[in-house]
Order: structure tokens, then C-alpha cells, then sequence
């Protein structure tokens, strides 16, 4: 299938990204915890340095817990970390004397600041087994049988392939090398029934929705010659998905939340992403109600070589009929 969409660099402010997975991540406030328990002045404790100890892990893993939760709530996981640490300053208030030595032994730095080292250690590792306890184990290894597809199968894959193949016509610049194939065998080594091979390359934003197009132009393809969709478009349909998402927060495609917190707030997201996928599909139909004939052909030409080079495919996209989705290519 196209695999324009990861390679392309289309849209989003990448910097809103990043800050929203440094955010969602639990070590990032656990730094955070860490920072104002150091920083911050604090009452001192009148007792040992295992009762500071205890008292430093309760305050650091309620500021974890509690901002964590802020940003990803999930209240099975904040009541296994609050039992965790439980246990930890149980454990810890056993061996008070012992633990008060070893921490003074351990460490030249002043008293005040040994408690709070020593919480931000304890919690990062209660954290770490708690990750650990919930990991899934590994998926074993499944065997692909070879599976051969009928001749009704392939000629829906050509044409599926085809799609996608002549909606490159629209955007800047071609691939500077471009390969579409059809298989008769799927197995381990080949687990595509057809795939269209490309370069990497870069595409200017504002040919965002040509590349949204050429997504879903497989699908739409066969639904234009066979009358039905197949299910052979999952990885182009998620690819999609991902596009439109960025293509909404972008602005491009109406109201649209980023982080939506109610209902209605993701439904308006549902409503604004199904209409733009409805408006692309009545793109599409037009674009291959206006190439139809050129895309039978182009998918004959696959089906019988089972593979098409470089400059065979520029031969098609040369004789590509734009003028249906002409509105649609920036000047």
C-alpha cells in the first residue's frame, strides 16, 4: 500500500507533539516532583532520617500520582502506585536506625537534602516496577502460512494499486523513482498482496490534501470500477486517520479540539473528520469518473507484468486527466 504519509513531513507543528508526549510522560513530573522538593523551602522534621525519608516519599509521590492523573487519568493504575509506595515506607519504617545509618554513611552531601535524593531514587524505582508488573508479555512469533489469491483477488489488488498510482499526477514533483507490483503469493517474505515503492521525498504543506487523497484513492479506486470496497486498505485507511488528525489541528478542516475533555467535544471531532473524509471521496469519484478508462488500464498493465518500472508509470501519469480535481492543486 502508499506509504507517502510517513515519509512526508506535512502539517503539524512538531514542537506541539513533542510537548504533548514530554507531558504524558510519567518521569517528566516525577523530575518535577523532584525539582520542588529540593528547591522549596521545607519545615525540618524533628526525628531520624528514615521518618524524613518517608515523609519526602509521601510528598513526591503524591505531587507523581497527582499530575500524572492530570494528564492521563486511569484510576486502577493510581491506586496500584499508592499501594506500592504503602508498602515501600512500611518496609522502610521497620529498619528506621539501620536505613538512618546507611543513609548518612552513603552521602557527604547536607542532611537536609538526603531524605529528598534518596525519595525521588525510591519512587523512580517503585515506578519502574509498576511499569514492569503492568508490560504485556511478548507476542509469540506467528507462522504466515503462503497464502495464493485468486485471480479475482489479484485484479482488485491492481486496481487498488492503480489508485494510488495516479493521484501521484497531482502533486509538485513526482518520486524520482517509483515502482508498483502485484504478487500472487502472500507469505512471510512478501506479506503484501500489491504495493507501490517509492522514494523518499518531501512535499510542501500546502499539498497536504493531495496527499490525504492519495490515501485513500486505493479504496476508492476499486469501489469506481468493481462497485465495493475491499478489506485490503487497513494500513491505508490508519494512515489516513493520522493525516486527518494533523490536518484538523492544523485549522484546515473546521472546528476541531486538539485535546477534546467532553462529549460533545469529540463528537464535533467525529463530525469535522467524517465530513472531510466525505468530501475527499466525492473528490475521488470525480477523479475517477474523469480517468476511469486510463485506471482499467493501468491495473491490466500491472496484473499481466506484476511489476511496473519508473519510466512505464510516468507513461500513465502523463496521459492523467487533472481537470477534475483541478480546484483542488494549489497555484
Amino acid at each position: 500500500m502508499s506509504k507517502l504519509v510517513n515519509r512526508l513531513a506535512l502539517r503539524a507543528p512538531k514542537w506541539h507533539e513533542r510537548a504533548l508526549r514530554v507531558a504524558s510522560d510519567g518521569a517528566t513530573w516525577l523530575a518535577v516532583a523532584a525539582g520542588v522538593l529540593l528547591l522549596l523551602p521545607r519545615p525540618p522534621l524533628q526525628g531520624t532520617l528514615t521518618l524524613d525519608l518517608c515523609a519526602d516519599i509521601v510528598l513526591v509521590g503524591l505531587m507523581w500520582i497527582g499530575l500524572t492523573q492530570l494528564i492521563l487519568p486511569d484510576g486502577r493504575r493510581t491506586l496500584l502506585r499508592a499501594l506500592a509506595l504503602t508498602v515501600v515506607i512500611l518496609f522502610l519504617s521497620l529498619g528506621a536506625p539501620d536505613i538512618s545509618a546507611l543513609l548518612s554513611a552513603l552521602s557527604d552531601v547536607p542532611r537536609a537534602a538526603i531524605p529528598a535524593l534518596a525519595a525521588v531514587a525510591v519512587v523512580a524505582a517503585v515506578e519502574s516496577l509498576v511499569a514492569k508488573r503492568r508490560s504485556a508479555p511478548a507476542a509469540k512469533k506467528v507462522i504466515v502460512r503462503p497464502y495464493t489469491q485468486s485471480p479475482q483477488e489479484m485484479r482488485r489488488v491492481a486496481i487498488h494499486e492503480a489508485g494510488h498510482t495516479l493521484l501521484y499526477r497531482l502533486l509538485p514533483e513526482r518520486p524520482s523513482d517509483m515502482r508498483v507490483s502485484v504478487s500472487a503469493v502472500i507469505d512471510e517474505q512478501n506479506s503484501r498482496g500489491g504495493e507501490v515503492k517509492l522514494t523518499p521525498m518531501q512535499v510542501p504543506a500546502t499539498y497536504a490534501y493531495i496527499a490525504m487523497l492519495i490515501n485513500l484513492a486505493g479504496l476508492e479506486a476499486e469501489f469506481a470500477v468493481l462497485g465495493s470496497r475491499g478489506n485490503g486498505g487497513t494500513d491505508d485507511y490508519a494512515e489516513w486517520m493520522e493525516s486527518a488528525t494533523r490536518f484538523a489541528i492544523a485549522g484546515s478542516a473546521g472546528a476541531f479540539y486538539r485535546c477534546p475533555v467532553s462529549f460533545w467535544q469529540r463528537q464535533i471531532n467525529r463530525d469535522t473528520i467524517d465530513a472531510l473524509q466525505e468530501r475527499q471521496r466525492n473528490d475521488l469519484r470525480e477523479f475517477f469518473a474523469g480517468n476511469r478508462e486510463l485506471l482499467v488500464e493501468l491495473a491490466d498493465d500491472i496484473l499481466a507484468r506484476g511489476e511496473l518500472g519508473h519510466e512505464q508509470i510516468a507513461n500513465y501519469l502523463d496521459r492523467v486527466d487533472v481537470r477534475p480535481l483541478a480546484y483542488r492543486i494549489p497555484s
